[in-house]
């Protein structure tokens, strides 16, 4: 550390190896002493050191160094359209320079210059910081699919229905809608190993998919539009019990008005929109058994049942869906336009808060 602090301190550009570690001091040490020298540029005769041990060089694996990118690539609607204007140029040339030139340019004295150029300064580092991380930003977006052709289903679906459930309006559209090969089972609790228990008498019976509906359940005195429901609690039990009775089938989770798809669309359910950040989660963790996210509308009519047969029995490899009115809608990441992005207004709290995981890199 001193060695290199001296070279530091005396303006010379080095690398500083060490030779000798607590508990380390054999030819092993000695070798990977002179790697570190080797990757920083100082030349190395590897050959001395291999001479009669029979070595030999070798490919390198290409994977190691084979980069691919997952995000989206940035399009030009992305960028900014902005082109500098020569008049700011000069200005912040004039800023950022000789504080005495700025002061004769916009005639000020040299206090006020020496107060305003830092302040100045300052606020366009902040901007272009600002600017930097807006141009790293992600968001969802929804796509109009092509609109699906109709699809007939390759076997018998499992259809489960929260307790209570079975003779919701809603609820029996949704089914007739789906055909007649059909199996309804109901939840009527998240313990899964009672579900479990219950979905043992499936087990003999090769499931095309499964259709949860269990988002709907709820409890006495739950508000659905505030509360995260029961339904979220009984969704993933479901999942785990028909993996515990070993009941085939791909499950899907369906909601209602749990998402927006912009425009006049509005969330009728945002305690359901939970289920989506799970649903995600768990098509990480169980990808043999994740089928997909539905979302479906209020009005359920003769055409949005087509949609959703089309979706659920069809090949479109789309996992995150809406079904409304004016088609059928699936979830893409986007990046966000540059500069135009708005932002709420601030939050003031009315009372002690508590911030949880706030020691780490990320909350700090």
């Amino acid at each position: 550390v001193g060695a290199e602090q001296t070279l530091e301190g005396v303006g010379v550009e080095g690398v500083t190896v060490g030779s000798l570690r607590r508990g380390e001091g054999g030819p092993a040490r000695f070798v990977r002493s002179l790697a570190e020298a080797w990757v920083a540029g100082v030349p190395v005769e590897w050959g001395a050191l291999f001479a009669g041990s029979g070595a030999v060089r070798v490919d390198l694996p290409t994977y190691a160094f084979d980069h691919q990118r997952y995000w989206p690539k940035p399009t030009e609607a992305t960028k900014a359209t902005t082109t500098a204007d020569p008049v700011d140029a000069a200005l912040w040339e004039l800023i950022d320079g000789d504080q005495d030139r700025m002061a004769a340019a916009l005639d000020l004295d040299g206090d006020t210059a020496a107060l305003v150029a830092p302040a100045l300064s300052a606020w366009r580092e902040r901007r272009r910081a600002r600017a930097t991380v807006d141009s790293w930003r992600y968001g969802d977006s929804w796509a109009p699919l092509s609109e699906p052709e109709t699809a007939e289903p390759a076997g018998r679906w499992l259809v489960v229905v929260p307790r209570g459930w079975k003779d919701d309006p809603w609820l029996r559209s949704v089914v007739a809608e789906l055909g007649e090969e059909l199996t309804l089972a109901e939840a009527p609790a998240p313990d899964r190993a009672a579900l479990a228990e219950s979905f043992a008498a499936y087990a003999g019976e090769d499931f095309a998919g499964v259709l949860s509906l269990a988002a709907f359940a709820q409890e006495e005195g739950e508000h659905p539009a505030t509360d995260v429901p029961q339904g979220l609690a009984l969704s993933l039990t479901v999942v785990q019990a028909l993996t515990d009775a070993e009941v085939t089938g791909r499950v899907w989770w369906a909601t209602r008005g749990a998402v927006s798809i912009g425009g006049n669309d509005r969330v009728i359910e945002p305690g359901l929109a939970v289920l989506w950040g799970m649903g995600r989660v768990a098509a990480l963790e169980m990808p043999a058994r994740w089928g997909g996210l539905l979302d479906l509308p209020v009005e359920f009519d003769a055409r949005a049942g087509q949609r959703l047969r089309a979706v659920l029995y069809g090949e479109s490899g789309e996992d995150q869906v809406a079904v409304r009115s004016s088609g059928v809608f699936g979830r893409r990441l986007v990046r966000l336009p540059v500069g135009v992005v708005k932002r709420p207004g601030g939050w003031v709290p009315s009372g002690t808060v508590l911030i949880t995981g706030g020691t780490g890199g990320l909350g700090g």
